[in-house]
């Protein structure tokens, strides 16, 4: 609300507290007409849920908050996570749960936190807690507390109280409480895992379940929910893998939803996907085709190691249930290289196993892999590097391409890599708003793959390497000139960044082929500009050392002449011309194609400079209107 007279603005903020409780700071920011903006901090309580799926009921505390979660002395963000503070001698929290907890959990951390006591409590009643769970006199850095309530046949109610004070603070957050489970949250190794009748065990993100002896367990009691991991290396483990699928809402899955998923058990039905609007895919490298499961070459199971690409028109929990083979267990699968033209060799696998796989992993014949394809929650394939930072999560599906017959992928491979796991690389990311694409310049080392597209609806970028168009290029050396492709989606303004951070150069620049701007990459590693699908896709070079061929060259054999009304252009084939008066402005760009006249009617007198772009040539010539 503004109120112009007395020069005030109201907000009112409305937020969702259904869930649980956490205060905040929302940053609001407004601009009075013809004064200056202001920038307001405003503090608000938000929800934020972060439990078990358990019916859960807060109760007890001092004063009254939403959703009935009352607490006292509870005040801000305690670090970046949402944790609640005690401050005061005398606050406490009182949780209460539907049923009786077998597992409890929760971060804590203080602040200057040394001589007080902070004390955890457990009841069956609610009224009485005289049974501790834990006291804490000193804390420091957060970590977290679990508790195994089984013992505890009727805990339903906990409590933790800041029973003295020091001067510092208690910070308690993200709890869980379980029933009838075991729930994971920090990575965990048990050597024997025997569940009993009724109950599961759930490894939730980022958690990683390490098994070292025998399990006895059936697929629905060990879940592995989308993020967490389960380690194993004996034998096959019955578990369940659930990956989430993010709907596309009844709108186009040409604009999102599309997700490259595997299975990590052999002959999955397709029905644990075949729910509401959906469709599968699976890729046939001979034919360049993709097949719909529901489709003429339609299939009813999932296997092991395979890709499909998979889309929901609503939001899906996709449970993969069975028996998961060990986790160092060497699993090889065949590659096709059958197709005709440039999509020869390309074949969409998959993570067969319920762990990340990391770099030095993945092999193809023996040569580590270095880049594939891969579509998450996403319109088009996007390019990514296999290194320490980006794994291959269980449940992902990826593409690869094979450069010869007879290629195998091999997952845990006991061969010896033929080349480096982490080659160094400068990665070019292009697009818009909508859509980032990425292509890279490997250096020395690295599996190559070309461009190949889902949608062509969305902004590309690739590289030109030997006469073909590659989303992932190998150099020996970090010398020379790279063409740099892109084609727009729809007019307008893009951006281009590159990262040459793993590359050791003193020297690496972009030149815009089409303005002629030379920006040092090592300096500005970002570009703006604007682009409209018509335009030439040889828009940029990638340059690592100043050649001659990186500035204008006003030498060049004349390409046009003026006959007193109109400038005469020969061009060999397509082309973009681009006329620029003596400070550097374009004053005109023209499409020609060999020989085409250009009238000069519009145009000033004076010297201009005409740059003639074809492809990755680009030549120059002053020329003069009279």
């Amino acid at each position: 609300t503004v109120d112009g007279a007395n020069n005030k603005v109201t907000f009112n903020v409305t937020q969702n507290m259904t869930d649980a409780v956490r205060s905040g700071v929302i940053t609001l920011t407004y601009t009075y007409t013809a004064k200056e903006t202001v920038t307001k901090e405003v503090t608000v309580t938000q929800g934020v849920r972060d439990y078990a799926n358990l019916p859960v009921v807060f109760d007890g505390g001092k004063g009254d908050l939403p959703i009935g979660f009352t607490q006292t002395g509870l005040g801000s963000d305690y670090t970046a996570s949402p944790f609640l503070k005690f401050d005061n001698q005398g606050d406490y929290l009182i949780l209460k749960i539907n049923e009786a907890a077998t597992q409890l959990h929760f971060d804590i951390a203080g602040k200057s936190f040394s001589g007080g006591t902070f004390t955890v409590e457990w009841s069956a009643d609610g009224t009485t807690y005289t049974n501790n769970l834990a006291t804490y006199t000193e804390l420091g850095n957060t970590t977290t507390k679990s508790f195994d309530l089984t013992s505890l046949t009727t805990a339903r109610y906990f409590k933790w109280t800041y029973t003295t004070k020091d001067g510092g603070n208690v910070a308690l957050g993200h709890i869980r409480v379980s029933a009838n489970s075991h729930d994971i949250f920090v990575n965990s190794t048990l050597e024997d895992l025997n569940i009993p009748s009724g109950n599961t065990y759930t490894v939730y993100s980022p958690a990683i379940l390490t098994l070292t002896g025998t399990t006895i367990n059936a697929a629905a009691d060990l879940v592995i929910q989308d993020g967490g991991q389960l380690i194993h290396n004996d034998g096959e483990v019955e578990a369940t893998l659930q990956k989430s699928i993010m709907g596309y809402d009844g709108s186009s899955k040409s604009a999102s939803g599309w997700y490259t998923i595997a299975s990590p058990v052999d002959n999955e039905p397709v029905s644990v996907l075949a729910t509401g609007d959906y469709d599968l895919y699976l890729y046939n490298e001979p034919t360049h085709e993709w097949w719909n499961a529901k489709g003429t070459h339609g299939f009813t199971t999932l296997n092991r190691g395979q890709g499909y690409l998979y889309a929901n028109s609503a939001e899906k929990t996709a449970s993969f249930a069975g028996s998961m083979k060990a986790t160092n267990a060497e699993i090889t699968v065949p590659l096709s290289y059958a197709a005709e033209g440039s999509l020869k060799g390309f074949n969409l696998v998959g993570n067969p196993f319920t762990r990340n796989l990391a770099a030095g992993e993945v092999k193809i014949n023996g040569t580590a892999l270095t880049t594939y394809y891969m579509v998450e929650n996403g319109s088009e394939l996007e390019t990514r590097t296999l290194s320490s930072n980006n794994n291959i999560k269980p449940g992902q599906g990826f593409i690869v391409q094979a450069t010869a017959e007879s290629q195998n992928i091999v997952f845990n491979s006991t061969a010896k890599g033929e080349r480096n796991t982490k080659p160094a690389y400068v990665c070019i990311e292009a697009g818009d708003e909508s859509f980032m694409d990425r292509a890279y310049v490997q250096i020395g080392e690295g599996n190559t793959l070309r461009k190949m597209r889902l949608n062509e609806e969305v902004p590309h970028v690739y590289v030109l390497h030997n006469q073909a168009d590659y989303a992932a290029a190998t150099i020996e050396a970090a010398e020379g000139e790279m063409p740099v492709c892109f084609t727009a989606a729809r007019n307008g303004q893009y951006t281009l960044m590159v990262d040459a951070k793993t590359v050791e150069t003193d020297y690496l620049h972009l030149i815009d082929n089409l303005t002629g701007a030379d920006i040092d990459l090592l300096q500005t590693p970002e570009y703006s500009f604007s682009a409209k699908p018509t335009d030439n896709p040889s828009r940029f070079r990638l340059v690592f050392n100043p050649g001659p061929s990186t500035g204008d060259q006003t030498d060049d054999e004349p390409f046009a002449y003026y006959n007193g009304s109109e400038w005469v252009i020969n061009a060999s084939g397509e082309a973009t011309v681009l006329v620029i008066d003596m400070l550097g402005r374009i004053v005109s760009s023209h499409q020609v194609n060999s020989t085409q006249s250009v009238s000069t009617a519009a145009m000033a007198p004076g010297v201009y400079v005409m740059r003639l772009v074809n492809g990755s040539n680009v030549k120059t010539q002053k020329i003069v209107v009279r």
